[in-house]
């Protein structure tokens, strides 16, 4: 407690010191700044809608995790403070200003004496800026695109050192001040830059926002857009080979007559079928006719020689072979279209011819008896049966044998035609399996574009950048005028405490027991002031009094007491 009362005591005794050399050197400090620029700042707010916002995933279900969020907008911090996107800035900024700056008066560009600075400074380039048309905005991107021209890694290039030299408000270490941060665990970034100059401040963060916008689209949707460009060359590609592949199966479709292969070899196969079937009961019927009509033939003998070289018979017989062979091509040749009318018209024509034939032949009369008087009537219509029935077995065997050759045709033609046909479906099979699944991929990459798309939309500015009117609460001139207040009151306690410390005059009661390392008894008062002077005799009778008093607890009555007075004042004796 004696060390707080001591301190309150040394404070109150220096409190004219801690009060006056303050002041005085702060103000001497706010008058010597008075003319040092003043910072001005500009801020603005972006909401990414990153977590919060609504995307494909998002509706689909699928959640982020809280690391993923992070991940992602720790990203876009580094995406708004990248080298790269900052010396886009600058480049930016340096043609900004060379186009709309004014040598002569402050603009919301730069002001006249940072304007004439940077001018002055880049002499070797003033070739490169462009202000021949009457839209600044087109100067401004002329002067942009010379200055990338002309750049290149070369540390005597001026252009290259715009970023890396000690250029003011266009270099690294001026760009680096730009402040972003994420608000608390939202999806706003906030953006904020200082500097002396508020057109520079308000230009810097215009251009910043333009350029990370820009950096954001290309760095998301440069690999995806890649991504598309390739799967769709290759769809491109794929396609055109399915489509040749496609063509040239139709082209040997349409070249061999093929329309469906399986179907058609299920019906040559069906008609080579019926076609042994017809076949072989024709030949029975024609070797069982051939053969009764040769057994009558030999029990007629001569008869039938007779009959065989009679001229309506051999014409009959000629006329009927010709009309059973013409039916029979229209029973087993199908695929030639004969009309019905035309089928009945042929069928009339040999039941009259077969009926001519057999009044022919019962017309000659004599044959109706042989030589002993036994009748041949009977065995002449079984012969002509038989003739009739054999003619039109031979006329049909005739149109099989074509018939036979015709089929194996179809075999030779069918055959090499499955195999080709196979290997041309595999390959468009394959094609075709190729171009889904490119097309599944592109329609995935389509996709997450335009997941992207939907995310980077809603990069938006919350608070646009606004250009500053009045310095910074705390810019550099109060900030040197509070820091110089503040250094005095530290220094002046400093002085006066170390001054505490190397005096050792017993001036007080704490420091005459801490240097004495006895108890104080009393204590005689300084002179007092002028106007309380006639109390000077008051205060040292009663401090004598006060002194006397408590010394006399001290002494021995059984010995001799002494007391020793010591002066410590000049004048008063020892």
């Amino acid at each position: 407690m004696k060390y707080i009362t001591y301190f309150i005591k040394f404070f109150y005794r220096i409190r004219f010191w801690l009060i006056i050399a303050p002041i005085i050197v702060a103000s001497l400090v706010y008058w010597k700044t008075n003319n040092t620029p003043r910072d001005y700042t500009t801020t603005c707010s972006i909401y990414t809608g990153i977590i919060t916002g609504v995307n494909i995933l998002s509706e689909s279900g699928v959640t982020m995790t809280s690391y993923t969020q992070g991940s992602m907008m720790d990203n876009l911090l580094n995406i708004i403070t990248a080298d790269q996107t900052l010396k886009q800035v600058s480049l930016r900024l340096y043609a900004r200003i060379m186009v709309y700056g004014d040598p002569h008066k402050d603009n919301i560009y730069t002001q006249a004496n940072n304007y004439r600075n940077l001018y002055n400074h880049g002499r070797p380039i003033h070739h490169l800026i462009d202000k021949k048309s009457d839209n600044d905005s087109i100067n401004e991107q002329r002067t942009y695109e010379n200055l990338l021209a002309y750049e290149t890694n070369d540390p005597t290039n001026y252009v290259y050192g715009i970023y890396q030299w000690n250029l003011p408000y266009v270099n690294r270490e001026a760009l680096k001040k730009i402040h972003v941060k994420r608000l608390d665990n939202s999806d706003v970034l906030e953006v904020s830059y200082t500097t002396n100059d508020p057109g520079i401040a308000y230009q810097t963060v215009v251009i910043l926002i333009d350029e990370f916008n820009k950096q954001y689209q290309e760095l998301r949707f440069g690999e995806t857009n890649n991504v598309i460009k390739h799967f769709r060359h290759e769809l491109d590609s794929i396609g055109k080979e399915l489509k040749i592949s496609e063509d040239s199966l139709t082209q040997y479709r349409v070249e061999k007559q093929v329309i469906n292969y399986d179907e058609e070899t299920k019906q040559v196969a069906a008609l080579n079928r019926d076609y042994e079937l017809q076949y072989w009961e024709t030949r029975n019927n024609y070797n069982s006719t051939d053969s009764l009509k040769r057994e009558l033939e030999k029990r007629m003998q001569l008869y039938t020689e007779i009959i065989q070289n009679n001229n309506s018979f051999i014409l009959l017989n000629s006329k009927i072979s010709e009309i059973n062979e013409k039916l029979a091509m229209a029973k087993y040749y199908t695929n030639d279209v004969v009309s019905k009318a035309t089928i009945d018209s042929l069928q009339r024509e040999l039941d009259t011819n077969e009926t001519a034939l057999a009044e022919a032949v019962h017309k000659i009369g004599y044959l109706k008896y042989s030589k002993e008087g036994i009748s041949n009537e009977n065995m002449i219509e079984e012969w002509l049966k038989q003739v009739l029935a054999y003619k039109k077995a031979q006329a049909e065997l005739i149109v099989l044998n074509k018939r036979k050759i015709h089929m194996a045709q179809k075999y030779i033609h069918f055959a090499p035609i499955g195999s080709t046909l196979t290997r041309k479906e595999r390959m468009v099979n394959i094609n075709e399996r190729r171009y889904l699944a490119i097309l599944d991929a592109l329609n995935t990459a389509l996709l997450k574009q335009k997941s992207i798309q939907m995310n980077s939309a809603s990069l938006k500015l919350m608070n646009a950048p606004y250009y500053p009117l009045v310095p910074s609460a705390l810019g550099k001139h109060k900030l040197l005028t509070i820091g110089a207040y503040l250094a005095t009151l530290i220094f002046t306690i400093f002085f006066f405490l170390i001054i505490e410390i190397l005096d050792h005059t017993l001036h007080s009661l704490f420091k005459a027991e801490q240097l004495t390392g006895c108890k104080v008894l009393g204590a005689f008062t300084r002179q007092l002031s002028l106007a309380a002077r006639r109390y000077n005799k008051v205060y040292t009778t009663l401090s004598a009094q006060n002194l006397c008093n408590s010394a006399t607890t001290y002494f021995k009555p059984d010995q001799s007491n002494i007391i020793n007075l010591i002066s410590n004042e000049p004048g008063e004796g020892k």
